[in-house]
């Protein structure tokens, strides 16, 4: 064998095996303490949705924060984290704004976003209408996840609008559960 395909051969080996060991830190559990809670709270946000299953949720720590691919959530633990231990002080905020990323990917997936060729914005605002009907029908208050989604992106984004509308529309849909299910009292947690 020449040195030049002797190389070639060391670069495929090491190639693959670094490939190998990305897909392992994927699945590879970091015994991270919001993986177990964020399990619960999940299972306590599928419970709201009318769904015939649950799509799995999975935690990787490649992905930038969490997304839904129309199979399935996935979420970096890593930004869980690090979301809650900036924004919140207490339990119940931790909870809102997990809950609320939950039901903000739950939405996307049963609204089947990632199959459709629909403006990107109209799609993140459908998706925080629903989180916001998740949050009241799970009587957890939406206003610190609205906070913490406002202050991410006051600005907007190519793929994500101004806070100011997505809080908005948190709110409209926590409203709107409120109202059809009789529970108006419960409106000063919008």
């Amino acid at each position: 064998m020449s040195k030049g395909s002797a190389v070639i051969v060391g670069l495929a080996l090491f190639g693959g095996a670094f490939w190998l060991l990305n897909q392992q830190k994927k699945q590879t559990p970091h015994h991270n303490p919001f993986e177990s809670m964020a399990q619960s709270l999940y299972q306590r946000v599928c419970s709201v949705f009318n769904m015939p299953s649950a799509p799995p949720l999975i935690a990787d720590y490649t992905v930038s924060n969490a997304q839904s691919n129309g199979y399935n959530i996935t979420y970096n633990p890593y930004w869980i984290e690090s979301m809650v231990n900036r924004h919140c002080n207490n339990t119940e905020c931790s909870q809102s704004f997990i809950m609320g990323v939950f039901a903000h990917e739950i939405a996307h997936h049963i609204l089947q976003h990632a199959f459709k060729k629909q403006n990107r914005h109209q799609q993140e605002l459908e998706a925080d209408f629903m989180a916001g009907e998740a949050l009241a029908a799970l009587q957890v208050p939406a206003n610190d996840f609205q906070r913490i989604l406002g202050n991410l992106s006051q600005h907007g984004s190519p793929t994500h609008p101004a806070g100011i509308f997505r809080k908005q529309y948190i709110a409209n849909g926590f409203r709107n559960y409120l109202r059809r299910t009789g529970q108006a009292w419960w409106l000063s947690f919008a």
